[in-house]
């Protein structure tokens, strides 16, 4: 029996619209399951002031389809707020199908636009489902290897004739791990994926002769080198393909494995131009295979396909290991179990159906990227091109854009998923290792791209570790961020840590460049607290110091971080609106909030309370508007801290407004829902947060600035350790002001609460 999981969820979606004032914790489970029986499964046991807490262990009923509130399609089109630019102003995530951080992630790549996420929503043809993607990132990298199925026999090279399908969004429907199309080839396709693997069921139309080609070289940055081989007998071809990241000049390998159900009925290869009917191998940067089935009769072919950056012989025994038949339904089914569980970790009650619908697809796109990179038998090629394998039960996680996910993924992550985040860490300090004795910058493949700014690794690590991620080499780690940020020249494949480190400890800041002086501040900060945690109070002392430098690039005469020159003065006149370089992706006016760790003293710097609430008053008149404005560029990591300036200077209500108003104007459910590029889930996970009411504001402690929550129940149960409870009986869209807190019944009148002080308990909104 053929079943379409897609169907499925289209007819559950109708009964949802009947409930679409209901949480997913009412409209999802049996009548008999409501919030009182949640609320009644909370245990705290309180034993000599200790508590221990099974923590809001709902039954897996109660999020069995949250998967229905994630459009993949939410960030495919660019923002109508957004006007910087089409690589800024879109989301750059694909609607493909991809398993939790899955390695092999199947989605179209459409054409003419050519975006870093490969698919952009006003486009109307597709060139190729490619085997991989990178979420969200502003660089293009990836899409190696596509494969398109066409309804003729192949008569041309496709270096010389395109291959290629218009196709209609009302023909296309996707969700976590499954997408579908129907091309205006008159081909169906249908893709779901597993970790390191994929699927396809493919529906061509009665014809003698129909197609796949499977494009070697195909990747979206080219090829140096690519393979292709065709074995008949066991219907499969394997191949490789060599191409470069995404805004470096790093070379990395990728291997494939590409089955079908079905013998084939002619095959061929190409090499450049030339067609080679028959051929069993091709060898040749532009290269690749195609196979043909006479589809008159039968008109189903399924494809089963695996990755490895190892070797064919890794791809095939992924292949073997996570597919041991052909079964479609299956793996989709599979899938999307993973990802309900992953969803289910935070559960809201109350809100819109829009709300959660942009709640439970920020949490998606928060979890795909980074990317699992070792091979199920534990092989991975490191940044040495050497194969290295993992320690027994663990993973190696590569597509790491660090300057992006410090300041909001990677809290969600080890709050959520410490025992993957502890995993993610452990890479980083293996690539350094395997990379010169620097932590990277950011990760592509086996590769450090060296993208964006400053010593990212130094927020990222701590963290982790302080929101309690916490199973990898801690003592190494430490000792290489301090190498990183202490003794000039260290490297990570092939680049300086720190390229700025000799004016940074001999003037304190860098001159000319505000951007690195308060990325540096930060990663100095973020060392500080690491090493306290780890008891070092010396090296505590030392980079707390260190990270008070923000002061130096501060101008008190007209309150903007502004360029310093190396003797130490600052320009006669300054357009602080503008993006001059070398400011990274904004202006003065963006990152002189950037300050996050220090918002006391900033906002004291500033002028005080009165001075700073008029300033941030004027600056949040715009929430999007790009790197040449005086104003919000919420699309953008600089600017993700800004609105939570507002409670250090003593206007919380503000705060609350602010961020509602980012909340309900900047995001939404269309496909130009999202406010600017994604990064691997940054932007995606500061609307968690700050739906929640909570923000993770200050690098390296685990802790919350408060705003206002969206949704009047959020449940929060992490993978390991306690969870909590937030609570807002009052909360709306239109409701965003609740001044009273409290936490289990006690008054709470700070703007920060740790997580030791949150743990286990319930805190509450009221007006």
């Amino acid at each position: 029996m053929n079943i379409d999981p897609m169907r499925i969820t289209q007819e559950k979606r109708k009964v949802a619209k009947k409930a679409r004032t209901h949480s997913p914790l009412t409209s999802r489970v049996s009548a008999t399951f409501r919030w009182p029986q949640l609320l009644a499964m909370i245990v705290a046991v309180v034993a000599i002031g200790q508590i221990t807490i099974q923590v809001f262990a709902a039954s897996p009923a109660a999020y069995n389809q949250l998967t229905d509130y994630v459009d993949p399609f939410i960030g495919t089109n660019a923002s109508p707020l957004s006007t910087y630019g089409i690589g800024f102003d879109t989301g750059d995530v694909f609607p493909g199908a991809v398993a939790p951080s899955g390695m092999l992630a199947w989605s179209p790549d459409t054409s003419p636009t050519k975006l870093p996420g490969g698919y952009n929503y006003p486009d109307s043809t597709i060139k190729g489902f490619s085997l991989t993607h990178f979420s969200g990132r502003g660089c293009n990298y990836a899409e190696d290897v596509p494969i398109m199925p066409v309804p003729q026999a192949v008569s041309a090279s496709p270096t010389t004739q395109a291959y290629t399908s218009s196709f209609s969004h009302a023909n296309e429907s996707a969700r976590p791990g499954y997408y579908q199309v129907k091309l205006d080839s008159g081909i169906t396709t249908k893709l779901a994926t597993t970790t390191r693997t994929g699927i396809g069921q493919f529906t061509f139309p009665a014809e003698a002769s129909s197609s796949f080609i499977i494009n070697s070289g195909g990747s979206v940055n080219g090829a140096s080198a690519a393979t292709a081989t065709i074995d008949a007998a066991s219907q499969q071809v394997t191949g490789s393909v060599t191409t470069t990241v995404g805004c470096g000049t790093g070379k990395y390998t990728l291997y494939y494995v590409t089955q079908f159900s079905r013998p084939l009925q002619s095959y061929g290869t190409w090499t450049g131009s030339t067609l080679q009917p028959g051929g069993t191998t091709g060898s040749d940067a532009q290269t690749g295979a195609y196979v043909s089935f006479d589809t008159s009769s039968d008109q189903a072919v399924t494809v089963k396909t695996a990755i490895s950056y190892v070797s064919v012989a890794n791809a095939q025994a992924n292949l073997a290991a996570e597919q041991t038949g052909w079964d479609f339904a299956g793996v989709a089914a599979a899938t999307n179990t993973a990802w309900n569980t992953i969803l289910g970790r935070i559960q809201v009650g109350g809100g819109t159906d829009s709300d959660r619908k942009v709640f439970y697809t920020a949490i998606y796109h928060s979890f795909i990227d980074p990317s699992v990179f070792s091979d199920v038998n534990g092989q991975y090629i490191g940044f040495d091109n050497q194969v290295h394998t993992t320690a027994a039960g663990r993973t190696f996680y590569s597509n790491i854009p660090l300057w992006d996910q410090y300041r909001t993924n990677v809290p969600l992550r080890a709050l959520l998923m410490p025992a993957e985040t502890s995993d993610i860490i452990q890479s980083l300090i293996d690539d350094a290792h395997q990379g010169g004795g620097g932590l990277p910058r950011w990760v592509q493949a086996n590769r450090n791209s060296a993208g964006m700014i400053a010593d990212s690794p130094d927020p990222y690590i701590a963290s982790a570790y302080a929101w309690g991620a916490r199973n990898f080499d801690t003592a190494e780690a430490l000792k290489l961020m301090d190498a990183g940020a202490s003794k000039t020249g260290v490297t990570s494949d092939g680049h300086v840590v720190r390229e700025n480190l000799s004016d940074w400890l001999s003037k304190h800041y860098v001159p000319n460049n505000v951007s690195l002086t308060l990325e540096y501040a930060i990663d100095d900060w973020s060392i500080s607290q690491f090493a306290g945690l780890l008891g070092n109070t010396t090296m505590a002392s030392t980079y707390k110091t260190r990270s008070q430098y923000w002061h130096n690039t501060f101008n008190t005469k007209t309150l903007y971080a502004e360029p310093r020159s190396s003797t130490g003065t600052y320009p006669t006149t300054y357009d602080h609106a503008k993006r001059q370089d070398p400011f990274a992706e904004g202006n003065s006016a963006q990152y002189t909030l950037m300050v996050p760790f220090d918002y006391t003293g900033l906002a004291k710097a500033l002028g005080g309370s009165s001075t700073v609430k008029t300033r941030l008053d004027n600056f949040f008149t715009s929430l999007d508007a790009g790197p040449n404005s005086a104003h919000e560029w919420i699309g953008n990591e600089h600017s993700l801290w800004s609105p939570y300036l507002y409670s250090y200077a003593g206007a919380m209500a503000s705060t609350q407004k602010t961020v509602r108003n980012i909340e309900l104007t900047t995001f939404s459910t269309a496909p130009g829902g999202l406010p600017g590029n994604d990064d691997a889930g940054a932007t995606s996970s500061w609307y968690i947060f700050s739906a929640m009411g909570l923000f993770p504001k200050t690098p390296g402690q685990a802790g919350f600035s408060l705003a206002s929550p969206l949704f009047t129940d959020v449940v929060v149960t992490p993978e390991s350790g306690a969870g909590f409870h937030v609570t807002a009986p009052t909360a709306s869209d239109s409701t965003p002001v609740l001044p009273n807190v409290t936490v289990d019944g006690t008054a709470f009148t700070g703007n920060w609460i740790t997580m030791d002080q949150l743990a286990g308990k319930t805190i509450n909104w009221s007006n």
